[in-house]
């Protein structure tokens, strides 16, 4: 399928840093600010805060566009990669 494994060392920020920085944020963000909370709780929190990423955080990677508008950009110009529109994914109404 052309893909090309890659291994990188566990654990350092230096071969690893989007993902380590990701869980670095979750943990500033919300495991330390509602540190009370049930693990379902976090679990919600989480989710609500990856819905808000995709949705309205404008990323450096992406020329200043959010995950979705860069989704849906890839969308209108190559439709044939996706089985389903990513509108059906999107937070809110599915209009």
């Amino acid at each position: 399928n052309g893909i090309e494994h890659r291994l990188t060392r566990p654990c350092h920020p230096w071969t690893n840093r989007q993902a380590e920085r990701t869980v670095s944020t979750i943990k500033d963000v919300i495991v330390h600010a509602f540190h009370d909370a049930t693990s379902w709780e976090l679990r919600r929190q989480i989710a609500d805060w990856q819905a808000a990423c995709n949705i309205a955080r404008q990323l450096k990677a992406l020329r200043r566009r959010t995950p979705i508008e860069a989704i849906h950009a890839v969308w209108q110009q190559k439709p044939e990669l996706f089985h389903q529109p990513p509108c059906l994914y999107a937070v809110g109404l599915n209009t």
